[in-house]
């Protein structure tokens, strides 16, 4: 399971073999543009180290790419952009350290925010809590969970607050609840996702009940807008398991439910609302569709998957609904559809957008 081909002389490494690509659509959360009018979107492009900015049409959604790629270290292979729209940031594999941009605000332009603050090796996964104060760092060799402070009016990295021990496990994605006071971890290893406390003063990660069951080999979550359910993407057992949080405490509970998806699911994306699901299937190379059932959490597909690059890694959703993208490791550029805003299903929109070299993971504006 791992990057396909780290090109561009990027040195092969044993944790790549864990990389799932949470990072487009996550990781570990769905993220999604401003506005029509100012959106953009950015692509980590793992074997170039650059993070590569594009200007999204306001009518069509097409991209074009801003400027030229801005260089990052080691292998990047996640992103995730804070609440205010106003910083990006980026972890990178093989050297463990969170990159920190500022975002333009016409252009999309990143610009660093001071030196890239070590984490750890083998960081996978990076998410952002709604209050812009701290940034939790996954790290799949060393088995934890890093809370990193950051200065959510300057975007500034400041320091590693505290570490979260996972001793014997794979964590690979991280999700937040809206209102931020929980966080969950999927464990790719033993099968299971982990629910935790945030302490909203230090940002300290406590686990308030035991692991739920997933499917095999877990490798994304995501928290639906409602904050009552989250879903989790099963790379081996090609699905997508179901759990209802719980409304007093945050812990997962499994709902017994899951629906089917392509070959090797990597990622997913929810447009804002929380109306649709897609997924991204390496395997087989395409985009499943689904529509959620509000009152259940249920997802139904809609129509078949739709065809995407080589090796498709990376799923990301405007805040309209109106634009999904998809990047593909294996062909190096960016799928580009349509959403139905009835069905949500999609329609692929002019030739794919050449990215940089090995694209992994995929964010547009909140």
């Amino acid at each position: 399971m791992g990057i396909q081909s780290l090109r561009a002389g990027a040195a092969a490494m044993t944790l790549a073999a864990m990389l799932c690509g949470c990072g487009g659509g996550d990781a570990g959360s769905a993220t999604a543009a401003a506005t029509a009018e100012a959106s953009h979107v950015w692509v980590v492009n793992a074997g170039s180290s650059t993070v590569q900015a594009f200007a999204a049409d306001a009518v069509t959604g097409a991209l074009t790419a801003r400027d030229a790629p801005v260089p990052t270290g080691g292998v990047p292979v996640s992103i995730a952009v804070a609440p205010s729209g106003k910083f990006a940031y980026v972890a990178s594999l093989s050297t463990g350290e969170v990159f920190a941009y500022s975002i333009g605000d016409s252009d999309g332009a990143l610009t660093s925010v001071g030196p890239p603050l070590p984490t750890g090796s083998g960081a996978v996964a990076i998410a952002i809590d709604p209050s812009g104060r701290f940034a939790y760092v996954a790290s799949a060799s060393a088995s934890e969970i890093r809370t990193v402070a950051m200065d959510p009016l300057t975007g500034r990295l400041e320091r590693v607050v505290a570490r979260h021990a996972l001793p014997g496990m794979v964590p690979l994605s991280i999700a937040i609840v809206p209102s931020g006071r929980t966080a969950y971890v999927v464990d790719f290893s033993g099968d299971r996702i982990l629910s935790f406390a945030s302490d909203p003063a230090t940002g300290e990660l406590a686990e308030i009940a035991a692991p739920a069951a997933t499917g095999a080999a877990p490798v994304a979550v995501a928290v639906h807008p409602s904050g009552a359910f989250a879903y989790v993407v099963n790379k081996a057992s090609r699905s997508i398991s179901i759990l209802a949080i719980d409304p007093d405490t945050g812990a997962l509970r499994p709902t017994g439910r899951s629906v089917a998806t392509g070959e090797e699911p990597v990622a997913f994306a929810m447009d804002r609302a929380g109306r649709f699901v897609y997924v991204v299937n390496l395997g087989s190379g395409d985009v499943s569709a689904y529509v959620v059932d509000s009152a259940t959490a249920g997802l139904a597909p809609v129509g078949a998957p739709v065809a995407a690059g080589t090796a498709p890694r990376a799923i990301a959703v405007d805040r309209s609904a109106r634009v999904a993208y998809v990047a593909n490791e294996g062909s190096d550029d960016i799928s580009v559809y349509a959403v139905s805003g009835t069905s949500g299903e999609l329609t692929p929109i002019g030739p794919r957008v050449p990215s940089g070299t090995t694209p992994v993971a995929i964010a547009v504006r909140p």
